[in-house]
């Protein structure tokens, strides 16, 4: 069998790493293949050093009337049998033939690219599910992830040596260090996120860029910290029970500005909407759960005190 890899990407990326992985190992294996590529001088001196067959096509766009048909020439010319396009534009340019069409997904693509597609390959169980959840016969999905599988036995990394407390709730984003990965949206997301850690791991062009936020948010916590801690000293007068940090407390206390205008707790309560709601007729009475009618952002930071104080205080 002979089968004809379609690449229409430009620039370097996961599925195209992925792409020259799978060429090498089917080329080692003996796997007769050819490679319809947009031109990519490391992609090709690649090939060639594996001695895989490759011609560079146009994959332009829509006015791109050329590259389908001369793809379709050099395809009988290697009496292709299984055409494998990786990913949207390589799809849209993947010739009807006496071949089988199989499309390679990594991400939740528009599916209007690979109508009349025999099967679609997805690189996560969830993308296969949701082309499944958009019409497309669950029959003709397969997952085949391109991921690297986790050894079996592997320590755990020391929080400490990464600077992060063995109690601080961590996000994990890994990834090639990439615009398209949005890993400055996460960095960015972060300070919303009062002591949570974020690792992220991998490598790739965006590498100087994310330190250098990640050292910037760094020193903006530092200097918020250093201000929370005056104000927290002139606010906060007795000690905080363990689990309730010093930003909840004190964010809790600003909202309120006066405890002491509340004389019982279901006036407190009803303040945060914590009061039971009640759905009450005649003289039958019926409560339900919490009204949510008070101040959201109080309620929010409560709450989150509450699970934390239940963590850490148990008993």
């Amino acid at each position: 069998m002979s089968m004809l890899h379609l690449l229409g990407t430009a620039g370097e990326g996961g599925a195209e790493t992925y792409f020259l992985d799978l060429a090498r190992a089917l080329a080692s294996d003996g796997v007769s293949q050819a490679v319809a590529l947009r031109v990519n001088a490391n992609r090709q001196a690649a090939l060639d050093a594996s001695n895989i067959p490759f011609r560079v096509f146009g994959f332009g766009g829509p006015m791109d009337l050329l590259t389908k048909p001369r793809v379709a020439t050099y395809a009988n010319k290697h009496r292709v049998k299984l055409a494998l396009a990786w990913m949207n534009r390589a799809a849209r340019h993947t010739p009807k033939g006496p071949w089988a069409r199989i499309g390679r997904l990594g991400g939740y693509y528009n599916l209007k690219y690979y109508r009349g597609f025999d099967e679609l390959v997805a690189n996560t169980e969830d993308i296969a599910d949701w082309i499944v959840r958009q019409g497309w016969p669950a029959g003709k999905v397969r997952y085949i992830p391109n991921f690297a599988a986790a050894p079996e036995d592997v320590k755990p990394i020391d929080r400490a040596s990464l600077l992060t407390p063995n109690d601080a709730p961590l996000l994990l984003s890994m990834g090639r260090l990439h615009e398209s990965k949005a890993h400055d949206v996460s960095l960015e997301a972060l300070a919303t996120l009062p002591g949570t850690y974020l690792w992220i791991a991998g490598v790739g062009p965006m590498e100087a860029k994310l330190r250098a936020m990640a050292q910037a948010l760094h020193a903006q916590i530092l200097e918020l910290d250093a201000r929370l801690a005056v104000v927290a000293a002139q606010t906060l007068t007795v000690p905080l029970p363990h689990g309730l940090g010093q930003l909840t407390a004190l964010s809790a206390c600003l909202e309120v500005m006066d405890w002491q205008r509340f004389h019982n707790r279901k006036q407190v309560g009803s303040y945060i909407g914590c009061a039971p709601s009640e759905h009450s007729t005649g003289p039958g009475q019926l409560l339900g759960g919490i009204d949510r009618q008070g101040n959201r952002r109080l309620r929010s930071l409560l709450t989150e005190a509450i699970w934390r104080l239940l963590r850490w205080e148990p008993s």
